[in-house]
Formats: structure tokens, C-alpha cells, sequence
């Protein structure tokens, strides 16, 4: 059996399609979604709560006011219901509910540039306003 592709990518694997990359900027929109994929790259997979701390965590290191259980209870809901399934909807990670576990999935390397990217572009951004 040969590989498949994904049909986002052109035959080079360097071209997104249209509505790949859409899906992707979509995807990656979202601060703790992009910290989520950089994190599972280092780490392949994690519990919403492994994620929670991390997201947590990382906003407390870059001047985000992220403190209180409660904002920990908060921060657990959006992934749990926004940001992960967002994620599994664009083919980044795989989220089971149910065991409340993610997994990264294989990204291509146009997909991991364009993350990649965009987190050094948001990183500029807050240096600039400080």
C-alpha cells in the first residue's frame, strides 16, 4: 500500500490548499491552542489537565493575569470544549473525551512552519507592546 498524502498539500508537500490552510490559521488563531500544539511536540501527548496547568502556567510567565482556581476551572473548560475539539477538527491533534487524553498527530512540515510562525509573530507582538 503507498503512503497517502494529505489532501491539503500539494504534491511537493510545501503548498497548502486554500481551505487547509484556512482550517490552520483558524486552528492556530488561538493562544492556548498554539501553546497546546508546542507543548504536545515536545511531549506527543497529555491529559486536559496536564494541558490546563500548562496553558495556566505559560500565561502567568507572560505578564496574562491567570491566578485563581477559578481561572484554572476556566481555562479547563475552553480546552475541554473549544480549543481541543478545534484542534482535533483541523487534524492537529487527536482529543478523546472520554479519557480526557491528547495525542499530537503527525504534522506536515507546511502545517508546523505555519505554527511555528505565527507563535514567533505573537511573540513579537508582545514584546512590542511592552
Amino acid at each position: 500500500m503507498e503512503p497517502t498524502e494529505d489532501p491539503g498539500e500539494v504534491s511537493e508537500g510545501t503548498v497548502l490548499s486554500p481551505d487547509r490552510l484556512d482550517g490552520l490559521l483558524r486552528a492556530f488563531s488561538a493562544e492556548p491552542r498554539r501553546m497546546v500544539v508546542t507543548y504536545l511536540s515536545q511531549h506527543d501527548s497529555a491529559s486536559v489537565e496536564e494541558l490546563t496547568d500548562v496553558v495556566v502556567g505559560w500565561s502567568q510567565t507572560s505578564d496574562r493575569a491567570v491566578g485563581s482556581d477559578e481561572s484554572w476551572l476556566q481555562t479547563y473548560s475552553n480546552l475541554y470544549h473549544r480549543h481541543l475539539p478545534a484542534l482535533d477538527d483541523a487534524g492537529l491533534v487527536e482529543f478523546d473525551p472520554a479519557t480526557e487524553t491528547v495525542s499530537l498527530e503527525a504534522l506536515s512540515e507546511p502545517a508546523s512552519e505555519l505554527h511555528s510562525t505565527i507563535t514567533k509573530l505573537a511573540r513579537t507582538g508582545r514584546e512590542d507592546d511592552g
